[in-house]
């Protein structure tokens, strides 16, 4: 879907654009907004699972009216772990990993391709140490991304008798992945000197710019609390006890970003 509008908006903006130069900007649109949508999916299932565990410690956690939110939880899951795969598979035709892999290598060429595919004025230098960086996170990375894929490969595939459904990827390093994704991506458009449209109905509404440099935990923080809140006002509890319950979560909250590991891009 995102590729046929980013498309049609590139024919409206730029006629002349070749296909070389539409294939890897459509692959840099998708890929930026798959990784907003995972970070929202991160949101929805960090606060769906404190909530659960909130309820259970209040002693309402297995009540059968909340088998529905206990499946939604396991389907941003089962979401996180598909897409962060998707993301950073080196055989994907729209992951992190293929774009970086070719643009690695063209900057060695007397005329890189990427001055012709997006702007002339590309920093050469400043890119390539740009791609250093992921190259260099994705090592250290390696056994979480491992895990990831394992448990992708898991629940998509036929039952196995011997699989053991674990939870050895932590809220803090799911956060933590997701974040520098999200705010590598954020930074690249300034690095490849690169024009990002929002697009809403089809239609280029907004250029996006960076305000900030990185995601810092306030804003992370403001976001996990909106979520709660949304989900303990439906709660039938008193007042009183709603924000007790909320605050308990706050608490929560605070203890999981005390523990999380931002890199600095």
């Amino acid at each position: 879907m995102i590729k046929e509008v980013s498309k049609k908006v590139l024919k409206k903006i730029n006629p002349n654009t070749t296909k070389e130069e539409e294939k890897w900007i459509n692959v840099f649109n998708e890929v930026q907004y798959r990784t907003d949508v995972l970070f929202e999916a991160l949101v929805s299932f960090y606060s769906l699972g404190l909530f659960l565990e909130q309820l259970q410690y209040h002693g309402f956690g297995n009540h059968y009216e909340l088998y529905p939110t206990r499946y939604k939880a396991s389907i941003y899951r089962s979401y996180i772990n598909v897409e962060l795969n998707n993301l950073l598979d080196p055989k994907g035709q729209s992951s992190i990993v293929t774009f970086i892999n070719f643009f690695d290598k063209d900057l060695l060429e007397e005329t890189p391709k990427v001055k012709e595919i997006f702007k002339s004025n590309v920093k050469i230098q400043k890119l390539a140490n740009h791609f250093k960086l992921f190259n260099k996170w994705q090592e250290e990375q390696s056994d979480e991304i491992a895990h990831i894929k394992y448990m992708r490969d898991k629940n998509f595939s036929h039952i196995d008798h011997n699989f053991k459904y674990d939870n050895k990827i932590s809220y803090e390093s799911l956060i933590s992945m997701i974040v520098f994704i999200s705010d590598y991506l954020s930074k690249l458009p300034l690095l490849l000197d690169f024009l990002n449209y929002r697009i809403i109905n089809g239609e280029p509404v907004a250029i996006n710019q960076t305000l900030i440099e990185g995601t810092p935990k306030a804003v992370i923080e403001i976001r996990f609390k909106q979520e709660i809140g949304y989900l303990v006002n439906n709660l039938n509890f008193s007042k009183k006890d709603k924000k007790t319950f909320l605050l308990n979560c706050y608490d929560s909250i605070a203890e999981t970003l005390n523990k999380v590991n931002l890199i600095e891009i």
